[in-house]
């Protein structure tokens, strides 16, 4: 997973296959299962705040 800051508020997420499939993930899931895929979403932000300070509010 790579994480980029492009604005204060913006950040870009790169995905690759082996972050889908450590959370035993692929595309059709992510779109017809969407609270299936809350677990990686979760991941994803707390990575962000960790690596290039991206915080959310809520």
């Amino acid at each position: 997973m790579k994480i980029e800051k492009l604005t204060d508020n913006k950040i870009r997420v790169i995905i690759n296959l082996e972050d889908l499939k450590k959370n035993n993930l692929d595309f059709n899931t992510i779109m017809e299962k969407p609270i299936e895929s809350q677990k990686l979403f979760l991941e994803m932000l707390l990575k962000a705040e960790k690596e290039v300070g991206f915080y959310t509010e809520g």
